[in-house]
């Protein structure tokens, strides 16, 4: 709800998504209702981080980066103010 907020107030989004868990917890319904809200949203991301240690997750947002509108960028837990600095840039 609060990008969608978000979106509707400023029309473009700045997102940090810090994902700490192994893949046999994460959530494939989770996964599945980030993938809507990014497409809901599609031409309106300006800067997205994602912040995790497990190789999968870079993976995955290495493969969905090119569909998306905006920067990607994946961080390192260790990264995570980097990342916050980042994505709190203003928008492009």
């Amino acid at each position: 709800k609060r990008v969608d907020e978000v979106a509707n107030e400023y029309g473009r989004i700045n997102f940090l998504v810090l994902l700490e868990t192994d893949i046999e917890n994460y959530s494939v319904g989770a996964f599945i209702n980030y993938l809507k809200l990014s497409f809901r949203h599609f031409n309106k991301w300006n800067h997205m981080a994602i912040v995790s240690d497990q190789q999968w997750v870079h993976k995955a947002y290495d493969i969905l980066s090119p569909l998306l509108h905006g920067e990607l960028r994946g961080y390192k837990t260790s990264e995570f103010e980097a990342a916050r600095k980042w994505v709190s840039e203003p928008f492009n």
